[in-house]
């Protein structure tokens, strides 16, 4: 790692796919800054819009021309970046070799709940797996009350509300397809200094590092499903209300970011081309 301080020109994602090809785009962020916004702010912005389902006495191409103005209103650009999860545990330091490893799952997560009720009101032709990125998931206490047993007992029941915010691409063609956030299996390795500068570089990436996700918004942008409460149980007193949160978008890349803010990893989903920064002169010391 080189240590001299370096400037660098950063490209912000209002222009990126404005300056590169399609399949150029991921890769493009290597070596330069980037930063997003949270899932709330663009679920706020997306849930703005007026989205309908095309009516039959309507042309294909006026339904296109009012999704087009429809998506204009937003005033974003095509691709926007949308912070992701991190599981910590798949970047880890190997200090035999002085290399960071990213691993296969660094960025995958826990498919979203999500059941009957949502599936067939929205997406009645969907499979029963979406490529999609979990973003969060959420239980809020929301009270009790007392119920009877069948015995004439009476028990305590808690409710909640499980709150998950998810971003939906496509579906699935089958359930065991490759999931569209997990890493191709090979390993990703950055490569540190032999020194105390790498060290405590390495610390800070495990620490701070970041995942962005690049994403296009498409229809219908965002929906907020309620399904309804479970039964409890004797042996489960708990009633939950699941409600689902997502935005519906093309899935372009993922991309991972240093404590510096400089991207280091990039896949391109839609490929699953994988791009590395092995570049020395682009890590700037911590």
């Amino acid at each position: 790692m080189k240590l001299n301080k370096i400037i660098l020109c950063s490209i912000s994602i209002f222009s990126i796919s404005h300056i590169y090809a399609e399949d150029e785009i991921c890769k493009s962020y290597i070596g330069q800054e980037v930063s997003g916004n949270s899932f709330d702010f663009y679920y706020q912005k997306a849930k703005a819009l007026n989205f309908r389902p095309k009516n039959e006495f309507e042309s294909t191409s006026a339904y296109k021309q009012f999704l087009d103005s429809n998506i204009t209103r937003l005033n974003l650009p095509k691709y926007i970046i949308v912070e992701i999860p991190i599981d910590r545990k798949e970047i880890r330091f190997d200090a035999d070799n002085w290399v960071i490893n990213i691993g296969e799952y660094s960025m995958n997560n826990a498919n979203t709940a999500y059941g009957d009720t949502f599936l067939y009101k929205y997406s009645p032709s969907y499979s029963s797996e979406f490529d999609q990125i979990e973003i969060s998931r959420e239980v809020k206490p929301i009270g009790n009350y007392v119920a009877a047993t069948a015995f004439g007992g009476k028990v305590l029941v808690n409710r909640q509300q499980t709150i998950y915010k998810s971003i939906f691409d496509k579906p699935k063609e089958e359930p065991s397809t490759y999931s569209i956030t997990q890493l191709d299996k090979s390993l990703k390795s950055i490569n540190v200094s032999h020194d105390d500068i790498g060290l405590n570089y390495a610390k800070s990436f495990k620490q701070n590092s970041k995942a962005y996700a690049v994403i296009s918004l498409k229809p219908p942008y965002a929906i907020t499903v309620n399904n309804e409460e479970s039964e409890a149980t004797l042996n489960d007193r708990v009633a939950d209300t699941i409600v689902n949160k997502v935005l519906f978008a093309d899935i372009k890349c993922l991309v991972m970011v240093d404590q510096n803010k400089k991207t280091v990893y990039s896949q391109d989903v839609t490929t699953h081309q994988n791009t590395i920064n092995t570049d020395d002169s682009l890590k700037l010391k911590n």
